[in-house]
């Protein structure tokens, strides 16, 4: 074992420790819960469907009937204490009957048991929850939740919101992603969307520029990575944001994310060099792995993600090395957010050993394992902590956060399922050490190379759909420009000529009835060989000739 590996592991080991110390007795009683939580799948899928499908309708009724057909399928969760589980039989026999008045207080149960992951955006408990988090030694990046950006008039509501925050004294550091101030976001049209993204941005940052307020792009979809990437440079390569600092993040689970953080790192150290100001990668793991998979699979693609949690985690580790050598943390900070104490211990011994302890930072989720952030703050000096926040209005909206959030930390080899019962020393402590061991010797040699630059293997017996074009790569954006623009109008038959085609097409018919099924399968089979081999022709023409949307 090297030497980094038991310097980090003995971190790692004080920083459990201080934790447990730390913890208080109602974190511990949350831990528990959360514990009980892992050995009750019927519970987790409970509550999984509870927060995502019950308050879809805003008919107390509709929920009320949702809520009781959940209770029947799955029973009603061990994990909850015995009370718990009393009040939640007895209110859903009351919904029956008085729906009006039950399901409003289901809502207000949601809303309070998940406060310390999803705040309050009202004015006055922002205010007070900023100003108790500064004078505990935390700084707050927020994220602002909300109904799911459809159209045009959510995107300007969600970029009001953003900039009344930038407003705010208390607000030094905010989040958003390209998803949720444009949503029209369609990378056919990569250029005409690139350019509406960029003037939404250019908004937010003049907003910021003033008071040197913080902006960071979030990432969330693989889809997004490209135009985020490309938006971000070009915005802070204009003259007027020379000298604003702004910050993106990169996804560890997506291989295409260290060629990103080598572009972005190359850019900004000559963006530093011409007296420009630094920008700040946040490194994630990722949380979309669901959405990720049914997209690639209704498509025909490999999913971005890489297949295993080892790969994700060399990768985080890779992109976490070259992120704290000087001579890339001069132009770029770094900001490790994970609750894996691991990487974390991994973070500040690279970071000291490097000499870059002012450009790395740790930064975690509130409301995860908050004894685990303090000792963290007390060992690093501060910890940038994540906030989500909703308005009251737009706490139903926001469910689809807490579901990620609930499914992807209770992951079977996820860090955070196992800290909630983690011992130094003990059987989960050594399973987690050797992961970490064995992430960190792959670095060096986990795959760079994009999953989606092939589609997925379509071979083997039965039948299988051609993949869907996948216009996240710029090859495949490149090939259908040059098919629009080579495409000419087919020219028709003189009338006097009609008739032969016409006697070709019948004796075609006739060919064809007498076909059996093998010959007709063959024919379908050549036909379509073609249409894929001429797949971007065949898209110009249908566009052009059949009017035809182009992802259609």
């Amino acid at each position: 074992m090297s030497q980094t590996c038991c310097s980090v592991i003995e971190r790692a080991s004080k920083l459990l420790s201080q934790s447990l110390k730390e913890q208080t007795t109602t974190e511990r009683r949350e831990g528990a819960r959360l514990a009980r939580l892992m050995q009750d799948p019927a519970g987790k899928a409970f509550t999984l469907a509870m927060v995502d499908e019950v308050f879809r309708s805003g008919n107390a009724s509709v929920q009320s009937q949702h809520w009781r057909q959940l209770i029947e399928e799955f029973g009603v969760p061990k994990y909850l204490g015995i009370r718990d589980q009393c009040l939640l039989r007895l209110g859903a026999t009351s919904s029956a009957i008085i729906p009006a008045l039950v399901m409003p207080v289901v809502a207000y149960w949601l809303r309070r048991d998940s406060s310390r992951v999803i705040l309050d955006a009202e004015p006055q408990a922002l205010s007070t929850y900023l100003q108790t988090r500064a004078a505990d030694g935390f700084r707050i990046n927020l994220n602002q939740l909300g109904e799911a950006v459809l159209g045009e008039e959510e995107a300007s509501h969600r970029m009001e919101i953003v900039l009344r925050h930038l407003k705010n004294p208390h607000v030094d550091y905010i989040s958003i992603k390209i998803s949720a101030i444009f949503s029209q976001i369609h990378l056919i049209a990569w250029q005409e969307t690139l350019e509406e993204i960029k003037t939404r941005l250019r908004s937010l940052y003049r907003a910021a520029l003033p008071q040197k307020k913080f902006v960071n792009l979030d990432m969330e979809e693989y889809r997004d990575l490209s135009l985020t990437v490309a938006a971000f440079r070009e915005v802070l390569s204009e003259p007027e944001f020379h000298q604003l600092s702004a910050g993106i993040v990169l996804q560890g689970y997506l291989p295409d994310s260290w060629a990103a953080q080598q572009e972005l790192t190359d850019w900004a150290i000559q963006r530093v060099a011409n007296q420009g100001a630094e920008i700040k990668i946040r490194l994630v793991k990722g949380a979309n792995l669901a959405m990720e998979a049914v997209e690639a699979e209704l498509h025909g693609w490999h999913p971005a993600p890489y297949p295993t949690k080892l790969e994700t985690d060399a990768n985080f580790r890779r992109m976490l090395e070259f992120g704290s050598l000087p001579q890339n943390a001069k132009a770029v900070r770094l900001g490790v957010a994970s609750h894996n104490l691991f990487d974390v211990a991994l973070a500040l011994e690279l970071r000291e050993k490097s000499g870059t302890s002012q450009r790395v930072e740790i930064e975690m989720l509130e409301g995860m394992a908050n004894h685990q952030a303090r000792a963290v703050r007390d060992t690093a000096g501060t910890v940038l902590l994540y906030a989500p926040i909703v308005s009251h209005s737009d706490f139903l909206g926001a469910m689809a956060y807490l579901v990620r959030r609930l499914d992807e930390n209770t992951a079977s080899d996820n860090f955070l399922r196992s800290s909630f019962a983690l011992k130094p020393n003990s059987l989960a402590w050594e399973n987690e050490k050797e992961k970490f061991i064995r992430g960190w010797d792959m670095r060096s040699t986990v795959s760079s190379l994009s999953r989606r630059l092939h589609p997925a293997i379509t071979g083997g017996k039965g039948f299988f759909n051609e993949p869907d074009s996948d216009w996240t790569q710029p090859r495949t954006r490149i090939a259908l420009e040059q098919a629009l623009a080579s495409r000419r109008p087919l020219p028709l038959p003189p009338l006097p000529g009609l008739a032969p085609t016409l006697e070709i097409a019948h004796k075609a018919q006739i060919g064809w009835e007498a076909f059996d099924s093998k010959n007709r399968a063959e024919i379908l089979q050549k036909a379509a060989q073609i249409l894929a081999v001429e797949r971007f022709q065949t898209i110009a023409y249908l566009q052009a000739e059949g009017k035809k949307a182009i992802y259609e």
